[in-house]
């Protein structure tokens, strides 16, 4: 499942982001406080991909040293807010 970015700028979450994937695998992860997240400004203009047990936040360009820090803390509030069920489907426990 991939969460692609599109135009960045002022717009709702569906003018900003192409989402691809299983329907209720999409419904389950962007939740209010998901989409919410993917809205601040620092998720904005990133390639967001979920496949199982995987993620993956990048972007594209140059990457410097003082990026590096903002990108785990998104990786991980991102982490934070897929809910345990489905991680339990992709045989994950976050927590462990």
């Amino acid at each position: 499942t991939a969460l692609a970015t599109g135009t960045v700028g002022d717009g709702s979450f569906g003018d900003i982001y192409r989402v691809e994937g299983d329907p209720q695998f999409v419904r389950d992860v962007l939740h209010p406080q998901m989409t919410q997240r993917l809205m601040q400004d620092d998720a904005i203009g990133r390639w967001i991909a979920i496949e199982g047990q995987d993620l993956l936040v990048a972007t594209e360009g140059d990457h410097k040293v003082e990026t590096i820090d903002p990108s785990l803390t998104l990786l991980d509030e991102i982490t934070n807010l897929i809910p345990r069920h489905v991680w339990a489907r992709a045989r994950y426990d976050p927590g462990a």
